[in-house]
């Protein structure tokens, strides 16, 4: 542990990342990465936004960034028949969803040129590489699954049901199916929900047999429908995409951080063990072939059922635009890219999504088109007034934690500062760094390598792009002002509210270690003893040591 020492006063710190700084343009023969020269459709009218539906946005003539060189790289990956993306919020995870199903299924057949019309795969030499529409889509969204409770459970059952009933949907004519029995069913307990699951997948097996030559071990040309003959691996017909499916944990975070409730113990938690259990059941019965699946971070999915690709080179670029695209997209709108293109790289720029190898930064999709809007409707506009509000990524909870942790605060306080043009970076050990690997249940310990992850996979932090295998560095001015604005002299009295808080819980008993006790006298000397958190307003804090946790304020 840091010995505690006096922080930078509030207007110290505010000077010194206010500065101007941006990173140089990327020179991309730098990364060993194939360049990527097509960015977007052109030709588009409308202002790009962070939609979910690639053929509407094809009909409507919005920008388009061209991600869809992904998808053979997907596939050229024989490994990479179930993978976890985890991006932070607002990097467009739901487009990719969106891309995959489009582009494989085999449902979307008939739209597949105008969807993908002027992309990459739109070659018919690409098509030849990775045959299009010879999937069948299974897909989940848990975005807006809230709680943990048997409320919450009901919600993600519903979600379930959603999914498979969307599949017997689109596939009803394709595969012969009956009419959906279990449609507009409420879910009930969890053995409906298999029962449904596994009525689904006999089906689909059954079709498989009647339709193909041979067992499930063999790939065989089968009739994927009654007019066309496609070659499919009779042990990949399958594809199931989940979007966002730590969004309960990740609210849960946002609530539980230092209550007395263990995630593992919910009933929600129960229920996702099981639908998880059965997706890997399936994949073993070779009826699922491949997943994707998105979310955040990776606190809840065993590593073994998907490979985490968050932090692989090849995939950097995935979500978030690099600057080539941003550039693209300014002149196509008009905007003067020569004057906009730093304050953007300032404010949106940053993200580093590889551990091994340098890589091209990416911005923020959301804050980054957000700018551009603003930057649309004046471009006489400030850039000051272009960037004013911050994002704020990082569950409370998470930042309640960060604060009991007088290593981590003091950390964020020295990675604030500016070294040139960018951050001072967080040195970081190889061996306890593992980031494709982090457990929910390892913030109750508070170790600087659990809590450092996590802000890394929200985007508080990201790799250094210059030195990304031994530094940890704050991504841009827009994440260090949420950064500051978390130690702010204005929010004293909420970090005070939390210390009184710490004091009357669990978390200080004689039961637990003593360094949590350390940390907690820490934070007290941070908050009274420096310039940087002195309030106006004057208060008395008495820390009582008894089994009452009795204290005063006033």
């Amino acid at each position: 542990m840091h010995p505690v020492t006096p922080i930078k006063p509030w207007q110290s710190l505010k000077r010194s990342f206010w500065q101007n700084s941006h990173l140089k343009r990327w020179n991309s023969s730098s990364s060993g990465l194939y360049p990527r020269t097509k960015t977007s459709v052109k030709g588009s009218t409308k202002f790009p936004v962070i939609r979910t539906n690639l053929l509407d946005m094809q009909q409507k003539k919005f920008h388009i960034f061209d991600k869809t060189r992904y998808i053979v790289d997907l596939e050229e990956d024989a490994s990479l028949q179930s993978v976890l993306l985890c991006r932070p919020p607002h990097f467009g995870k739901s487009m990719v969803i969106d891309m995959l199903r489009r582009y494989h299924g085999s449902a979307y057949e008939k739209t597949l040129q105008e969807t993908f019309q002027g992309l990459y795969v739109s070659d018919q030499n690409i098509q030849k590489i990775v045959p299009p529409s010879r999937w069948l889509i299974l897909d989940f969204n848990f975005s807006h699954i809230g709680g943990h409770d048997d409320d919450a459970v009901q919600c993600f059952y519903s979600a379930i049901l959603d999914g498979l009933e969307n599949f017997w949907e689109l596939h009803q004519t394709q595969l012969q199916l009956p009419p959906c029995p279990f449609i507009g069913e409420t879910p009930g307990p969890w053995s409906n929900v298999n029962a449904a699951f596994n009525v689904t997948f006999d089906l689909v097996w059954s079709y498989l047999h009647e339709n193909g030559k041979n067992s499930f071990d063999e790939g065989v040309t089968i009739l994927a429908d009654s007019s066309r003959s496609v070659c499919i691996d009779l042990s990949a017909q399958v594809y199931v995409l989940v979007d966002d499916y730590d969004g309960a944990p990740n609210r849960f975070l946002q609530m539980h951080a230092y209550h007395d409730i263990a995630w593992n113990s919910t009933p929600l938690a129960t229920a996702m063990e099981n639908f998880w259990g059965l997706l890997e059941q399936k994949f073993a019965e070779d009826i699922i072939g491949r997943t994707f699946i998105t979310g955040v971070t990776p606190v809840t999915l065993d590593p073994m059922f998907a490979k985490n690709i968050s932090f692989n080179p090849v995939f950097s670029g995935l979500c978030g635009l690099t600057k080539e695209e941003v550039m693209d997209v300014m002149d196509s709108l008009g905007v003067d890219s020569n004057t906009w293109i730093k304050p953007l790289t300032k404010y949106t720029n940053g993200y580093h999504f590889s551990q091994a190898v340098q890589v091209e930064p990416v911005f923020n999709t959301r804050t980054c088109l957000t700018a551009l809007q603003k930057i649309c409707q004046n471009d006489l506009v400030a850039s000051e007034e272009v960037f004013r509000y911050p994002q704020y990524l990082v569950p409370e909870g998470l930042l309640e934690i960060v604060a009991s942790n007088s290593d981590v605060v003091h950390q964020l306080a020295k990675a604030v500062e500016t070294q040139g043009h960018s951050f001072t970076p967080i040195e970081y050990e190889d061996n306890n760094f593992y980031f494709r690997n982090v457990r929910l249940s390892d913030l109750k310990h508070g170790y600087n390598h659990t809590i450092l992850k996590f802000l890394l996979y929200y985007g508080v932090l990201s790799f250094d792009p210059h030195e990304p295998t031994k530094f940890l560095r704050i991504p841009n001015h827009a994440v260090a002002t949420q950064v500051v604005s978390s130690i702010d002299p204005m929010n004293v009295v909420r970090v005070l509210d939390m210390y009184r808080g710490m004091l009357a819980t669990d978390e200080f008993k004689d039961g637990l270690h003593d360094d949590e006790k350390e940390h907690a006298d820490a934070l007290f000397s941070i908050l009274f003893n420096n310039m940087l958190s002195r309030p106006e307003h004057e208060y008395t804090v008495t820390k009582i040591e008894d089994d009452n946790h009795d204290d005063d304020c006033e």
